[in-house]
């Protein structure tokens, strides 16, 4: 069986380095891409984890293509993948880790969004998954509990400082201890634990104390219940944990729940069932009761699948005929890579924009405009830049700004780096996000500087009246058209912006 665990191991991470080399970057990668930038102990959004691994694996940024960014989460689903097998194989048969490391490959979230992405959960799915191993040993195998304690306050900690709610590790632990191992609340090594993972968390609170606590109110006002009932929000958030999981997964994961509800299956393996679902159930209702008042993103409950995967391997020979079950892994498997032959196609071919077709707006709504044609925009600004300065146009030294996170994050990564060149955000802070210290760092503009602002017609916006006060003229915008199979998809409208006063 192992031999097959290598085969699948080897394939999945060859097919996405090969996807990394040729797909760019997404909205949210090359954002975090500019938190490598400036290494802090925090930033506005999350912890500081995906900074240091991007770091890491580009050698500090001396190997700065999609590739290497993208690797912890490449290498990362590589561990997880074994670690899945080895879980199920510990608490069941090889079989059964066989089928969760096959679940485990055709879930989109751990797969793609987490596996193949450069976002927060990419290395935090690796410590979440190494947390849950280390509870099923702690709790149902019972395998040297103090010394896999101090190892759970560790991971739950690093889990945590790469996103924030990993800290709900503890709170699934606490709920199995306080129904099914009270005797833990006499050992001194939970608490040990538990300041453990606090003193690794620490810089987070420390960073957010010198700057205003500003990432719990920023993601505070994510989840704050201030609306009355929406169910268009909710079902956004059900279709898109179904899609994440992979619709076929998805439903093998909810006949899995009813059968083994249903027959009373989970009752010569209680303490097993109760950790699995503590460690699941509850972070979904509690996305779903956000998402009856407010919009929410389906991957914030990526981790809680991971453990319904491990559920569903388990209870896999009990609930369904083992042809039937194999049947449909091979299925999901085979629809996920359908789903990334698919989206390469429609990304690099379609000869249409599937959003606005106004030209101002152009790709407006059409994801795929999100991770396509930036590079051969930027060969397109660098002649324009070039021929600025040749022609006395606009002096040398001239910067990029822009007006919001995104798309300030690719111009950084694709235009303002390649060519050495400065890129500033200005707007309101939860619009800029990271830039408003990226901006430090920078240092201020100074009098007399030209600058472009660039707006793509996907995310369209214009030079507003500040930037004409702050400027002695702004032209009207040059427009670069990016095309796709020979038709244009979208539009670059290039302001320029001379003598900053």
């Amino acid at each position: 069986m192992k031999h097959k665990i290598f085969i699948l191991i080897i394939f999945s991470a060859l097919l996405r380095c090969i996807l990394a080399s040729v797909i760019e970057f997404g909205n949210d990668e090359v954002y975090y891409w500019t938190y490598s930038l400036h290494l802090q102990a925090s930033y506005f959004d999350h912890p500081p984890l995906v900074a240091v691994f991007i770091r890491f694996f580009t050698l500090n940024l001396k190997l700065n293509n999609e590739l290497f960014v993208r690797l912890t989460a490449i290498i990362g689903s590589a561990i997880n993948t074994w670690l899945m097998y080895k879980i199920v194989s510990c608490i069941k048969n090889e079989k059964a880790g066989w089928y969760a490391a096959l679940l485990y490959t055709a879930c989109v979230y751990t797969s793609i969004i987490s596996g193949f992405f450069m976002l927060p959960d990419s290395p935090q799915v690796v410590f979440w998954l190494w947390c849950v191993y280390l509870l099923i040993k702690i709790f149902i195998l019972q395998k040297k509990q103090n010394q896999n304690l101090l190892l759970f306050g560790i991971c739950t900690g690093v889990a945590t400082m790469c996103k924030i709610h990993g800290i709900y590790l503890w709170f699934a632990a606490g709920l199995f201890i306080l129904f099914f191992d009270r005797a833990q609340l006499k050992n001194k090594y939970v608490y040990i634990a538990g300041l453990i993972t606090l003193f690794i968390i620490s810089p987070i609170f420390i960073w957010n104390y010198n700057n205003h606590f500003i990432t719990y109110q920023y993601q505070g006002g994510r989840v704050t219940i201030n609306n009355s009932i929406r169910l268009s929000s909710f079902t956004k958030e059900i279709s898109g944990e179904f899609l994440y999981a992979n619709p076929i997964v998805f439903v093998l994961i909810c006949l899995t729940l009813i059968r083994v509800i249903r027959r009373s299956l989970y009752t010569p393996n209680k303490r097993l069932f109760y950790l699995l679902i503590f460690l699941s159930l509850p972070l979904i209702f509690v996305c779903w009761s956000v998402s009856l008042f407010r919009d929410t993103l389906p991957h914030w409950t990526g981790p809680a699948y991971i453990s319904l995967l491990i559920f569903c391997a388990f209870y896999a020979d009990e609930c369904f005929k083992m042809e039937s079950f194999r049947r449909w892994l091979n299925a999901a498997n085979v629809l996920l890579l359908s789903i990334l032959l698919l989206a390469y196609i429609a990304i690099n071919f379609l000869p249409i924009s599937l959003g606005k077709q106004d030209a101002e707006n152009l790709g407006s709504g059409d994801f795929t405009m999100d991770i396509y044609g930036w590079q051969s925009f930027s060969k397109a600004f660098e002649q324009l830049k070039n021929n600025d300065v040749q022609t006395h146009t606009m002096r040398s030294g001239a910067v990029i700004i822009s007006n919001k996170w995104f798309p300030a994050a690719h111009l950084d990564y694709y235009v303002a780096h390649p060519l050495n060149m400065k890129l500033y955000a200005f707007g309101p802070l939860f619009d800029i996000h990271n830039f408003a210290w990226l901006n430090e760092q920078n240092g201020a503009l100074k009098k007399g500087t030209n600058a472009y602002y660039i707006s793509p017609s996907n995310y369209s916006s214009i030079p507003g009246s500040i930037y004409k006060k702050a400027f002695a003229v702004v032209e009207a915008p040059v427009v670069i058209h990016l095309y796709r199979n020979k038709t244009a998809v979208r539009n670059f409208y290039i302001y320029r912006m001379k003598d900053y006063k």
